[in-house]
């Protein structure tokens, strides 16, 4: 009995081909539009893609908010009565896990941030 990577690797190594070490990379997209903040998992080729578990978003330092199932989405009438103009978002971003990949954490400057 062997595990699929031992036997990839010996048949590899046969050929004469070296194995390039497995490089995961996780995407996301950060939109504001109408009054909202929306965050997204996206594929390697951008497309949409459901590789999000949750998402913690802190306001000036304190949890704030914690969603748990798409959409993302925050809207900023919550964040100081709505004055965004010179907000900046704290959000930790919580992938699935399935390759014990870590959190993310991001600041997310409200001026900065592309209207989508």
């Amino acid at each position: 009995h062997a595990s699929c990577d031992d036997v990839m690797e010996k048949v590899m190594e046969e050929l004469g081909l070296q194995v390039d070490p497995f490089k995961l990379q996780r995407k996301i997209r950060i939109m504001k539009d109408d009054g909202k903040i929306r965050i997204q998992g996206l594929d390697a080729e951008g497309d949409p893609y459901s590789n999000l578990d949750n998402i913690l978003f802190r306001f000036k330092n304190q949890l704030s908010w914690k969603f748990t199932e798409e959409p993302f989405v925050i809207q900023t009438k919550y964040l100081d009565g709505g004055n965004v103009d010179d907000v900046t978002l704290q959000a930790e971003v919580r992938f699935f896990g399935h390759f014990n990949e870590p959190s993310a954490k991001i600041t997310i400057p409200w001026d900065n941030l592309s209207v989508g």
